[in-house]
């Protein structure tokens, strides 16, 4: 019937106008696709193009004569041992601090009991209760997992995971503000 058929044509072109709109609305900038030289420019610029954590990504391109644009960033510690990465950084909470990292708990936490980061056993970093090695399905579930595991600022930290179909456990969370 020509009646269902126009209401399903309609239907259609909303939909890809609905799309079509989220696309364009919430694309990165065309910067974001050079990769580290651009992000790791700066805090602002690791924000516009989503970088999760970026003092810890951006660590390596820091001091690496291939990334000249990266050098003077705020995004690099000024302690150069911190391109070593967690070996280095997650090692204590002064070399942590040194190298920038916030909430160096959490951020360090999935070193811990790992092999390939021996340097980190028995740092006072690794968390006492191991649920808190579970990361943001663990620590931003609620105020009390966050207490647990010592992360600071936990509702301005958890928002990247609050509404997040990869964190189950988080949605719903009190440390989830509403928007």
């Amino acid at each position: 019937n020509n009646i269902d058929i126009i209401n399903m044509f309609q239907l259609i072109t909303i939909t890809l106008l609905i799309v079509s709109y989220t696309k364009i609305t919430y694309a990165a900038p065309t910067e974001c696709l050079n990769g580290p030289s651009w992000w790791c420019a700066s805090n602002a610029n690791a924000v516009e193009c989503s970088v999760s954590d970026p003092t810890s990504i951006c660590a390596p391109y820091c001091n690496n004569t291939e990334y000249p644009e990266v050098y003077d960033s705020d995004l690099c510690p000024k302690d150069t041992n911190c391109v070593n990465g967690p070996n280095y950084y997650c090692s204590s909470e002064e070399n942590a601090e040194k190298c920038g990292i916030d909430n160096a708990e959490s951020a360090c936490a999935e070193y811990c009991n790992n092999d390939n980061y021996p340097d980190i056993y028995g740092s006072d970093l690794c968390p006492e209760n191991p649920d808190c090695l579970e990361g943001p399905s663990f620590y931003c579930a609620s105020q009390s997992n966050a207490a647990q595991c010592s992360l600071k600022n936990a509702t301005e930290f958890c928002q990247e995971y609050c509404n997040n179909p990869q964190y189950p456990t988080v949605e719903g969370s009190d440390l989830c503000l509403l928007y």
